[in-house]
């Protein structure tokens, strides 16, 4: 852990403590170079699933709540681990890059390497008609 400081550039460790719980709807391909989902030290970013639990804490989830498929296609999960206002819901991408989830207007190779088994729009249009900000 390098405290969200990068070793690449300055940059400073996010605060974030919000008054009440925030949903949260996260997007993350397995094989992105750019903001890798197993961290980068040099890079300053921390590991995506260290990142999920730093909301589920900030949104109090409670640690007996299991984590629950909510979406599941091809190479596409998304777990949800809290309930309603205090949702936290990953969407993992196995193989994808640094691209919006079912765009067709990424290339399938390279570093911004799409997939279509989840289509991003669709599923944050319907996160946020279930909770409101």
């Amino acid at each position: 852990d390098n405290n969200g400081t990068s070793l690449l550039w300055k940059s400073d460790h996010f605060e974030c403590s919000p008054v009440r719980p925030v949903p949260l709807l996260h997007f993350h391909g397995t094989a992105d170079p750019i903001v890798p989902y197993n961290g980068s030290k040099i890079l300053g970013f921390m590991k995506v699933t260290d990142h999920i639990e730093g909301w589920r804490l900030r949104n109090g989830c409670s640690s007996a709540f299991p984590g629950v498929i909510t979406f599941q296609n091809g190479t596409a999960t998304c777990i949800s681990t809290c309930e309603s206002e205090r949702n936290v819901t990953l969407c993992t991408i196995e193989g994808s890059g640094h691209s919006w989830p079912g765009s067709h207007l990424c290339p399938s190779f390279g570093p911004f390497k799409c997939n279509h088994d989840i289509i991003a729009t669709d599923q944050i249009w319907a996160f946020f008609s279930q909770h409101s900000l």
